[in-house]
């Protein structure tokens, strides 16, 4: 499907203000995303064929073990020990032959509430190569938003922090550094995280609202 950025300036400048300063004139070609997102057989996000609550880990495993883009599957289960919860999961890395829009840097997977092979999955966790703004494009109007200061042990110090924007049953996170602002968001790669039912809310999860994105992100900046 071909767009034109240039119909963006028909939405509420003060809901995309940061997106808006990304539009060119040239068209945004969103084919190969929206074939990662949405490929034939899903009617909502799915990745590889894998759906979340449809598609059961065992499943997931063999999708990926037949897919031709991935190596090292390996099924493994453990406990939350934030939540004190048991889960089953099935991790990958990227075996060259992948989609471009996928970053290699990083394994995958695919995450089960249970330790049920036969359980559906749950989440997906893919790091990408695609810009948060071609994901808001796709997806349209955020519906929320949180951020982290806490650094995963694979961040680098110079992205010190994350912002999480929410599109009901999809995440995207961007791991930022300072100084930032909406227009480098946009621009900046990020990592999807695709869900059976949306997060439940907590005191993290805000709802969308521009101007209190850019707030956040001068907060964290201070």
């Amino acid at each position: 499907m071909i767009r034109f950025y240039v119909r963006w300036l028909l939405i509420p400048v003060a809901v995309f203000s940061g997106l808006l300063m990304l539009i060119h004139t040239q068209a945004y070609d969103d084919h190969e995303l929206r074939q990662l997102l949405f490929p034939n057989g899903c009617d909502e996000p799915c990745f590889m064929g894998i759906q979340p609550g449809i598609t059961t880990i065992d499943e997931a495993k063999k999708i990926l073990e037949t897919s031709g883009w991935a190596k090292r599957v390996v099924l493994s289960s453990g406990i939350n020990q934030t939540a004190s919860e048991t889960f089953l999961s099935v991790s990958w890395e990227w075996n060259g032959s992948h989609s471009p829009l996928l970053d290699a840097t990083y394994p995958a997977y695919a995450l089960s509430y249970t330790q049920d092979i036969h359980a559906v999955v749950n989440e997906i966790h893919v790091s990408t190569m695609i810009p948060t703004g071609a994901v808001n494009l796709l997806l349209q109007r955020p519906n929320s938003y949180s951020f982290s200061t806490f650094r995963p042990a694979f961040t680098t110090p110079s992205r010190p922090f994350y912002v999480s924007i929410g599109y009901d049953k999809v995440e995207a996170r961007t791991y930022l550094g300072c100084p930032v602002n909406m227009r480098e968001l946009w621009k900046l790669k990020t990592s999807l995280y695709i869900y059976s039912q949306p997060p439940a809310q907590n005191q993290y999860i805000r709802a969308w609202n521009t101007g209190g994105v850019i707030q956040v992100l001068k907060s964290l900046c201070l």
